[in-house]
């Protein structure tokens, strides 16, 4: 799921990774894969670890992404997108997110009174 963690400027080693793989192997064409399908009882397996490593951490965000990977994995592209925004949705209307946007928020009023960099 990760082909590479960037340590410096962002912009710089994504384009570098970007170049290295297409001169390697060509352009990667993800639209048509549905790659959960080729082996159905370990892919089940895997999202079922996945799911159940997730729901102790109680966050609707953590619920979201391993959905948004079986959508991926599973559906045609342009209905995992639509399942991924409507997850997305969710997560921003959350209990949580509100609450961290509050905090946030706080947290930036009280360091202005500080005299501290935002």
């Amino acid at each position: 799921m990760v082909d590479y963690v960037s340590q410096d400027d962002l912009k710089a080693d994504t384009i570098q990774f970007i170049e290295s793989v297409v001169a390697e192997s060509g352009p990667r064409p993800t639209r048509n894969m549905v790659s959960g399908a080729t082996d159905p009882k370990k892919y089940q397996a895997q999202m079922a670890e996945a799911k159940k490593l997730v729901e102790p951490v109680g966050l609707p965000a953590a619920r979201a992404l391993v959905e948004c990977v079986q959508a991926a994995q599973l559906m045609p592209l342009e209905t995992g997108l639509n399942v991924e925004r409507s997850l997305y949705a969710e997560c921003e209307e959350s209990d949580e997110a509100v609450s961290l946007k509050y905090l946030m928020t706080a947290e930036r009023r009280l360091a202005r009174r500080s005299g501290q960099a935002v």
